[in-house]
């Protein structure tokens, strides 16, 4: 009877830390927005993004990336879930197709030139792998030992129902880069800090 209720003291002590979490990630003001079932193209895994995003009076959108949360009950290989550019520039575009259903992009101005919408996302410089052997899940989230961001403008259009993303500068770091990071596994990172800003 103690170790149920050990379970259920620490299922609940780790559910009311992950929502304050997320309601504390996201600036005042910001909207906060979780997605489901996303999949990792690398390792075939689903895994879910939190994020914020506010609309400036400029019709800019900025967009905060709080955390990654994966499902460790899933029969795929989490060997070639990789925490690398590729994965972000996946994540990127999840993020993207949401913004585009709250508020639909303009369409683009010429074919393939993205208008002028711009998406500010920033997100935090340096991540770890944060297990709960309970719930039976990893999140990534910010290291709070390593402050600061990584900052990317793009503009953004629609080209029927295509997004067309451009670059137009970053990614830029913020903060002291003193941390190491590409193609870092989900399993193997053991709460170190990494790099997110490649």
């Amino acid at each position: 009877m103690k170790k149920y209720l050990l379970l259920i003291v620490s299922i609940i002590m780790f559910a009311s830390i992950l929502e304050s979490y997320s309601q504390s990630c996201c600036p005042s003001g910001y909207t906060p927005v979780t997605l489901n079932g996303l999949v990792n193209t690398a390792s075939g895994c689903e895994y879910s993004i939190t994020y914020c995003y506010f609309f400036l009076p400029s019709g800019t959108r900025e967009v905060f990336i709080c955390d990654i949360t994966i499902d460790l009950t899933q029969s795929y290989s989490f060997s070639n879930f990789k925490l690398n550019s590729s994965f972000w520039v996946e994540a990127m575009r999840y993020v993207f197709i949401d913004q585009n259903i709250v508020d639909e992009f303009d369409e683009c101005t010429e074919v393939g030139e993205p208008s002028n919408v711009l998406v500010n996302i920033r997100k935090a410089k340096c991540f770890k792998v944060v297990t709960d052997v309970i719930l039976d899940i990893v999140k990534v989230v910010p290291c709070e030992e390593e402050p600061g961001d990584c900052v990317t403008y793009y503009k953004v259009c629609r080209d029927g129902i295509n997004l067309i993303t451009e670059i137009l500068s970053g990614p830029t770091l913020t903060g002291s880069e003193s941390n190491s990071g590409a193609n870092i596994g989900i399993l193997t990172l053991g709460g170190n800090c990494y790099n997110s800003c490649e």
